[in-house]
């Protein structure tokens, strides 16, 4: 048995651009003028392999895998989403193993934890905001818009260091960092109010598979993916307060693949070997008999899993 704990990705850059577009200010629009030009770096970035967190649901510590098979015979309970330590070594951070109790996965034990207290600041609520202000004094947090294949755009906050994993776990085209704060009290602030303006969302609003099939269509053709670039820089020069912001996007490795795979559980994939081929969006690409599919990375992570086949 094994405890799949993070997925993480190592990234290469393919292609450097510049997207070129107006600042204009409402006073200058009323009028009628163009105002200032704005130039973004728009970096684009590809996974270039995938690896794992692995833990014994015994042990505290996990160890990083490059897992090429996996062969599933169920999955089991939740354990607790709580770990501490070294965010550049995951090696040696420590993961409690007790089972989840609270629907955001964590142990009675945990529950208040700042991490516990982070992840309902997330879902929405302002008094958690405040506690996690005063229990992670140092922690950064970045504002980012991100745009999805369609006319909207989504406003959402991560702790800094993890902008490009969070962005990696969602089906997306091109990406921007709005601000860094010390504060998460002000990062949601910014947040919300992003969330408030025309054409953006703090939430979806839209299915995460919808997301998929736009994202990858946009990905798949050069032009499309430039304009987004260009829509995503017209919103950021008006709202980003990030001095040289910067535009970014994440590919996957094998996107036609990506396309034409067919959602599923992971329980629908009990039983069979399973190869390893791509992350991105949130999802593992895997295939099985010479069939390909996607399956959601948040339903197998902190479970226990019985494995008849693991390949590294």
């Amino acid at each position: 048995m094994l405890v799949l704990r993070a997925v993480l990705i190592e990234l290469e850059e393919l292609d450097v651009k510049i997207v070129q577009t107006a600042r204009t200010s409402l006073s200058d629009y009323l009028r009628g003028a163009t105002g200032t030009f704005l130039k973004f770096v728009w970096r684009i970035y590809r996974v270039k392999s995938i690896r794992f967190a692995v833990q014994s649901p015994w042990e505290h510590r996990p160890r990083l895998y490059s897992i090429s098979r996996l062969g599933l015979k169920g999955i089991g309970k939740q354990l607790c989403r709580y770990h501490e330590g070294s965010n550049a070594e995951i090696e040696k951070q420590w993961y409690c193993n007790r089972p989840a109790v609270s629907p955001n996965g964590f142990c009675s034990e945990h529950q208040r934890s700042p991490l516990a207290y982070y992840e309902k600041c997330v879902a929405g609520n302002w008094g958690a905001c405040y506690t996690v202000d005063r229990l992670w004094a140092g922690e950064k947090y970045a504002v980012y818009l991100l745009a999805f294949g369609n006319n909207t755009f989504k406003a959402g906050m991560t702790r800094a260091w993890r902008i490009y994993t969070r962005v990696a776990e969602q089906p997306h085209t091109v990406a921007c960092i709005v601000n860094v704060y010390d504060s998460v009290v002000s990062a949601r602030q910014t947040e919300r109010k992003l969330g408030k303006m025309v054409k953006v969302s703090e939430g979806m609003g839209v299915k995460r598979e919808t997301r998929l099939a736009l994202s990858l269509e946009k990905i798949a053709n050069r032009m499309a993916l430039e304009e987004e670039a260009k829509r995503l820089a017209s919103l950021a020069a008006r709202v980003a307060e990030e001095e040289n912001a910067e535009l970014f996007s994440i590919l996957p490795r094998h996107t036609e693949l990506f396309a034409n795979a067919k959602l599923v559980g992971f329980s629908d994939l009990v039983g069979r070997p399973l190869e390893i081929i791509d992350y991105w969006g949130g999802y593992l690409l895997v295939k099985s008999n010479n069939k390909y599919y996607l399956v959601e990375k948040k339903n197998i992570l902190h479970r226990i899993v019985r494995v008849f086949e693991l390949v590294h």
